[in-house]
């Protein structure tokens, strides 16, 4: 049988020309088209991509180490108002993208004076430990980075007895900006909310800000 003929006798170039006098003016769909179709869309596909996504937020993961301070709100048990005293935080986030542009990023930070009720005698001590499994969307600029997380985990209170904490599951959501130094350093820029529904009679909200140094790999 000749190459490129079907079994019932007919060549792909008279089906090529079936095809056409069917579709008018549209050409046939010969091999070539096909094959000029699929580079097409291997080139134009990945610049439109990298276009809008610059390379170096592609995949890009982070190890960011942070200093900051937390503020918490007031809680209630009956008519009794509890005072919490603001304090540090200091720790580390790991980022590792697993699509363009979005990750999720791991927290751990730690504290000495966590949460600690106003007017705690000498002596006692309120330690803090979070930690965090965060959804991070990130922005990429030129030398900026914008970024939006939310996720969840665990805020633990511990140290002296009668703490008002303890340990509790918490919700937490907020962004920030990383900007680029030189290299794959930078510094970034957190602001974040954390909120827990069971402490007392009421949830607890507490507001942390932050400073951190990143770097990339």
């Amino acid at each position: 049988m000749p190459c490129g003929a079907s079994p019932h006798g007919t060549t792909d170039r008279d089906l090529s020309a079936t095809i056409s006098r069917r579709l008018g003016n549209v050409p046939a769909l010969t091999e070539v088209n096909v094959r000029l179709f699929q580079n097409c869309v291997r080139v134009v596909f990945p610049a439109l991509l990298f276009g809008v996504f610059p390379a170096q937020g592609l995949l890009a993961s982070d190890l960011t180490f942070y200093v900051g301070g937390v503020n918490p709100g007031n809680l209630h048990s009956g008519a009794r108002q509890v005072n919490l005293d603001g304090g540090a935080v200091y720790g580390f986030r790991l980022n590792m993208n697993f699509i363009p542009t979005v990750g999720l990023e791991q927290t751990f930070g730690f504290s000495s004076n966590f949460l600690a009720p106003s007017g705690l005698p000498d002596g006692q001590d309120s330690n803090g430990f979070i930690y965090s499994a965060n959804v991070i969307v990130n922005f990429p600029l030129k030398n900026f980075t914008p970024y939006a997380t939310a996720g969840a985990g665990l805020i633990w209170q511990h140290g002296s007895d009668n703490l008002p904490v303890g340990g509790e599951f918490a919700l937490n959501y907020g962004g920030g900006i990383k900007w680029k130094l030189f290299g794959p350093t930078g510094l970034r820029f957190d602001a974040r909310g954390y909120t827990t529904t069971k402490v007392y009679d009421n949830s607890l909200n507490m507001f942390e800000l932050s400073v951190g140094f990143f770097v990339r790999f």
